[in-house]
């Protein structure tokens, strides 16, 4: 009896737990930075890094962390300047999956985010679409 309660418990509790982490790392944001831009101009001063959206979906102001070999080198917001092919600022609100996209890092210093960075996040405000 103690071993059907044992695994009653293991199939009720511990499996979707388990099945919702994994999903929730498979909707994680990834975009592998592809070009890294200095923006010295009088409003935009820091970086402009772009690349293909490799998995999941960025919101502006959804924070991300940018990593390199496997070390975290930067915690930032995401301020989404460009998705290509789309021309209107408004639709610039989120990037998903297959977007070549560019995000602003303001103040940030060249050097700080390299080509071959990968930028992550957990944050799902977004879904794909």
């Amino acid at each position: 009896m103690k071993a059907r309660v044992a695994l009653f418990l293991i199939i009720s509790i511990v499996i979707p737990n388990l099945l919702s982490c994994s999903k929730e790392r498979s909707n994680q944001f990834e975009m592998p930075v592809e070009k890294v831009e200095v923006l010295k101009g009088f409003i935009l001063q820091g970086l402009a890094i772009s690349g293909t959206v490799k998995n999941g979906c960025v919101a502006s102001s959804d924070k991300y962390i940018v990593k390199r070999d496997g070390k975290n080198v930067l915690d930032t917001t995401a301020r989404i300047l460009m998705i290509a092919g789309e021309s209107a600022p408004d639709s610039f609100k989120k990037a998903v999956k297959g977007d070549f996209a560019s995000l602003y890092i303001p103040d940030a210093k060249p050097g700080d985010v390299k080509i071959g960075d990968i930028a992550i996040s957990n944050t799902i405000s977004c879904q794909e679409d």
